[in-house]
């Protein structure tokens, strides 16, 4: 899925779907089937939520189209390119990560896909929960990295909480 938003709103509208979705990510994580609908759904008014089936959410702006597009197309060279630079292993289930390196899972971001970002918050989260229910930080721990873009700091923002984490790595991709 490819959204297209004007540049001034571009941040905003990225945190709102994500917010929303955050919000109910047990789903979104479950592996549900949906089928499509015979009949036409009437316009909704209900917040835009991201779902594991569409596998790709793309946010983009008229001005970046282009460029965009073509990151897109070069995203799983650059993930594999990634990978064997790091001597990595790649995942299969997008909401672990796209690949591993030791006890560290990467998220590499390079297209601005909502749906991966929603994924690498949902596992920082979890790790978080998890610190603060077990109280103690083992040496074996399995920790998190994203590579992005600049222009999505501010997405990455978003979780204030997450920001300071201890074993959160953010890695800005410059082509």
């Amino acid at each position: 899925m490819l959204f297209i938003c004007n540049s001034e709103t571009r941040d905003k509208a990225a945190i709102q779907i994500i917010r929303q979705t955050m919000w109910n990510r047990r789903q979104l994580i479950g592996n549900r089937s949906y089928s499509e609908r015979e009949r036409p759904v009437k316009f909704s008014h209900a917040p835009i939520r991201l779902r594991s089936q569409y596998m790709h959410v793309y946010l983009t702006t008229p001005e970046t189209l282009a460029d965009d597009i073509q990151s897109i197309l070069d995203e799983k060279a650059k993930i594999l390119y990634f990978c064997n630079n790091e001597v990595g292993t790649l995942l299969s289930d997008p909401a672990c990560g796209d690949y591993e390196c030791q006890s560290k899972r990467y998220f590499v971001n390079i297209t601005s896909d909502l749906l991966k970002f929603v994924y690498f918050f949902s596992a920082a989260k979890s790790q978080l929960a998890l610190k603060k229910k077990l109280d103690a930080f083992t040496a074996t721990e399995l920790q998190y990295a994203i590579i992005f873009l600049e222009r999505d700091r501010p997405i990455l923002r978003m979780y204030q909480d997450l920001l300071d984490m201890e074993g959160l790595s953010f890695y800005v991709y410059r082509p």
